[in-house]
């Protein structure tokens, strides 16, 4: 800190000039100059070595401070690469800036080579359009907003859904502005999305069976209210 760099200046002007006065003549001295000058050396003897017990505490807490944030730093690179989700850094050009090892095995890829890649080059060709559209409002206000379109998957398309926020400390260019980018979480969806198309055609297959039956069917309360029916038994009651 401060006040250790301005003692150790001043060391060194003494030093300098004690140095400077040692390489004069020392002429005549007296018994009690000599006990003087025996003492003064004496005295900054013990100050240097002070200086230099402080000096081996101030590393040595550097070096802890300097492990610590390597093993925070480590841990948040195991955990961004390790996320059971895909994490990208984007700027407001959809380049990709970072990428966690999860979207990268999505595609196919090393996580390494993704920077600087355009994030619509991984988009499946017929849903680039509808993205490019919304990305910019998105991009501009992305808390709340989700996008769902499909990737060009290692093993095949890929239905994906994307949520954002902004980047607590953004980057700044070299005339001060700041580069906006958003963290963007890339959730594989496929297998949701085919769960809803399935019980979507369950559904179809039961209304046209419910519809279409020979006999007549309907659902009603206790209290004989009818709640549905199909066009036979509309027809055997009379109605349509």
């Amino acid at each position: 800190n401060t006040d250790d760099i301005s003692r150790m200046q001043l060391l060194r002007e003494q030093a300098k000039a004690r140095l400077g006065q040692a390489l004069e003549p020392p002429g005549e001295l007296s018994q009690e100059e000599l006990r003087e000058l025996v003492h003064d050396y004496q005295v900054h003897q013990i100050e240097l070595e002070i200086q230099n017990e402080e000096l081996r505490n101030i590393l040595l807490k550097l070096q802890e401070t300097k492990d610590q944030l390597a093993l925070a730093r480590d841990r948040y690179a195991r955990l961004f690469d390790e996320a059971p989700v895909g994490y990208l850094v984007v700027d407001s050009n959809e380049v990709i800036v970072q990428a966690n090892q999860t979207f990268a095995d999505m595609v196919g890829e090393e996580a390494d080579r993704l920077h600087g890649v355009g994030f619509a080059d991984y988009i499946l060709p017929a849903d680039r359009g509808a993205f490019h559209g919304r990305f910019r409002a998105f991009f501009k206000h992305p808390e709340g907003k989700e996008l769902d379109f499909r990737l060009i998957g290692m093993n095949g398309e890929l239905h994906v859904r994307c949520t954002a926020k902004d980047e607590s400390e953004s980057p700044t260019s070299a005339t001060g502005e700041p580069w906006k980018r958003i963290l963007l979480l890339v959730q594989d969806v496929s297998s949701r999305v085919q769960a809803e198309k399935a019980l979507r055609n369950s559904e179809q297959q039961y209304r046209e069976l419910y519809e279409h039956a020979p006999v007549g069917i309907f659902e009603s309360t206790p209290e004989g209210r009818y709640l549905g029916l199909n066009s036979e038994y509309a027809r055997i009651a009379g109605y349509t």
